[in-house]
């Protein structure tokens, strides 16, 4: 697999993964939905490592040190962003921190870190290409 094939393939998962989330959203699944708004940020950040730095990224799912290791630039914003959204990742994989996601995973919650999440990935998006 060439550079370009691995990049795309980070682009063409982390669109499905969006697109699951926000589908997931609509059938009020939100701690679902928070799920794959991590990973596709997680895919997203992991191509654009592997487009500028020309080399797989690193095997973790935390999101801030993706990104700082993939060379984005990360205002304190956006950290505080990535941190709890990081926190999807591991909520949703281990029983119990499941309970917490759930009851945290309210529909204003989930919009809240759906719309921020997006433009996130907006972001990293345009940087991928």
């Amino acid at each position: 697999m060439t550079e370009l094939d691995a990049v795309q393939a980070w682009r063409n998962s982390a669109r499905e993964d969006m697109a699951t989330s926000d589908e997931l959203f609509k059938l009020k699944k939100y701690s679902g939905c928070l799920f794959f708004l991590h990973l596709a940020l997680e895919k997203i950040i992991k191509g654009v490592h592997q487009h500028l730095k020309h080399e797989p990224s690193l095997f973790i799912h935390d999101l801030y040190k993706l990104a700082t290791k993939a060379g984005i630039e990360v205002s304190e914003l956006e950290k505080l962003m990535l941190d709890e959204i990081s926190t999807f990742n591991v909520a949703a994989r281990y029983d119990i921190f499941k309970l917490k996601l759930h009851q945290k995973a309210t529909l204003e919650y989930t919009k809240t870190w759906l719309e921020s999440g997006k433009k996130l990935f907006k972001k990293y998006w345009e940087l991928s290409q």
